[in-house]
């Protein structure tokens, strides 16, 4: 998938506390987001978000990178997002 065809985009990236989540487009539907550690850990769910652009909390995060998983109607997109 070519990064014109993202439905969401993430961003800064890497960030140092907040991180933003903007779908791409006129892209509204709602969605499940899931973040995991390297290890697989589940850190957050959030189910049924609809907003075109939100964002998240990471200051109790540690350092690394965590896996989002963003989970539409039709699709599933996991960018990898590094936290400073």
């Amino acid at each position: 998938m070519d990064f014109k065809d993202k439905m969401y985009i993430l961003y800064p990236n890497p960030c140092n506390n907040i991180i933003h989540i903007k779908a791409s487009g006129s892209f509204n539907e709602k969605i499940s987001l899931k973040v995991f550690d390297l290890n697989g850990r589940l850190m957050m769910y959030n189910h049924n978000e609809k907003t075109a652009d939100f964002k998240l909390d990471l200051t109790n995060y540690q350092r690394g990178i965590y896996l989002f998983q963003i989970i539409g109607e039709d699709f599933i997109e996991m960018p990898k997002v590094l936290k400073l």
